[in-house]
């Protein structure tokens, strides 16, 4: 541990709002975990925000 205190400079700046693409959220007795600015992110690089969602159901025993 020593080691690494010596050659690498770090710095504590709290808790995460946001590591990895997954937001932090944190409640009296517990943490979330949300992937929705990651999706909304990945929706808007398609160029797919403004499309409405399908209403048809899919099959449930559809094979692949």
């Amino acid at each position: 541990m020593q080691y690494l205190k010596y050659h690498f400079v770090n710095k504590d700046i709290g808790r995460p709002k946001c590591f990895l693409g997954i937001e932090v959220a944190y409640q009296k007795h517990s943490t979330l975990l949300s992937q929705r600015k990651y999706a909304l992110d990945l929706l808007e690089e398609a160029d797919l925000l403004g499309c409405k969602p399908a209403t048809t159901l899919m099959k449930a025993d559809v094979n692949l």
